[in-house]
């Protein structure tokens, strides 16, 4: 199945001459670097290709951009007629969704979809969904397709996938990582991946806000004894408080929690504009498939990270963190 996927999506790609990517909104080190990842190596086959963002590169991911001029963009371009969605399973999360809407709707445009999570509404919507959960990551999907395109991968594509195989894994330490995975990422770092650079840009990359952020976090902590869940939350007013782009944008916040010890899961909450809350899950309890939860509030993600949006506003009374 794979290989015969492998291969209509690079059927589809040599045909086509103009390409654009996209991922998903508030897009992470996967969804990030699986892009550039797959850019560079499509302007290596003489593709024009263009990358979608709704927001710039965050500054922890700044250094993929190092040696290459990468621009992304959120305006409509009509000579499009290769479309690719990296990295989400839903719609309602893409990351310029009124773009994506016009290719989706334009017989001229191919649609393509590569991603990890659980297969979602997405893939009836496309015309190839290249779907597997046995990659650690989307990068590490995108990795498979490239090398059986025969297309060289050079330091600066190699450091791209590397970046997303290792933030994806929570570096090597999360339950979906394989022994593919580290044999990805060791072939990876013999075609010159600059790992030094990763793990110093992802996670020792702490501003003075950043960590005010956490400590808000820490402090709002609360935990229902009776179902082992433990819960925080950040509210619109505390980014805007602490006046930096680099803290209002932080991810990683259900990661950091999900370090405490003995919870079956963990539940944050973060209000990301007025009147609408995302709410990410997490568990390493073998039994806890937080997905089916995410997927129940029409959301998704994998068995252990999982998410979801909803309309409303956060309220804690003292003992309990409502949406009200």
């Amino acid at each position: 199945m794979t290989k015969n996927k492998a291969q209509i999506v690079d059927n589809i790609i040599r045909k086509s001459k103009n390409i654009a990517l996209m991922g998903h909104r508030d897009g992470d080190g996967d969804c990030y670097g699986a892009m550039i990842g797959l850019y560079l190596s499509l302007i290596k086959l003489g593709k024009n290709v263009q990358i979608y963002s709704e927001n710039d590169l965050p500054d922890s991911l700044q250094f993929l951009r190092e040696n290459n001029q990468i621009i992304f963009t959120n305006k409509y371009q009509e000579e499009i007629d290769c479309f690719v969605i990296l990295d989400t399973s839903d719609k309602n999360i893409i990351s310029v969704p009124s773009v994506a809407d016009k290719y989706f709707s334009d017989k001229r445009v191919t649609s393509i979809l590569l991603d990890h999570h659980e297969r979602g509404e997405l893939a009836a919507n496309v015309d190839c969904a290249w779907v597997e959960q046995k990659y650690c990551s989307t990068a590490e999907l995108v990795f498979d397709l490239i090398k059986g395109m025969e297309i060289d991968i050079d330091s600066e594509i190699a450091t791209a996938l590397l970046t997303g195989i290792d933030t994806d894994t929570s570096s090597f330490q999360t339950q979906n990582t394989t022994s593919e995975a580290f044999a990805s990422a060791s072939y990876l770092i013999d075609k010159g991946a600059r790992l030094y650079d990763i793990v110093q840009n992802t996670y020792f990359n702490n501003t003075v806000d950043s960590l005010k952020i956490r400590a808000l976090v820490i402090d709002r902590l609360v935990v229902n004894r009776k179902y082992n869940v433990a819960m925080s939350y950040l509210l619109n007013e505390d980014f805007r408080n602490l006046c930096s782009e680099e803290a209002s944008r932080m991810i990683g916040q259900a990661n950091f929690l999900n370090t405490l010890k003995s919870k079956k899961m963990i539940i944050f909450m973060s209000e990301i504009e007025s009147g609408v809350v995302r709410v990410s899950l997490r568990t390493r309890d073998h039994k806890v498939d937080v997905s089916k939860f995410a997927k129940a509030l029409g959301g998704g993600g994998h068995v252990k990270a999982a998410g979801f949006l909803i309309k409303g506003h956060l309220i804690f009374d003292g003992s309990v963190i409502k949406i009200v």
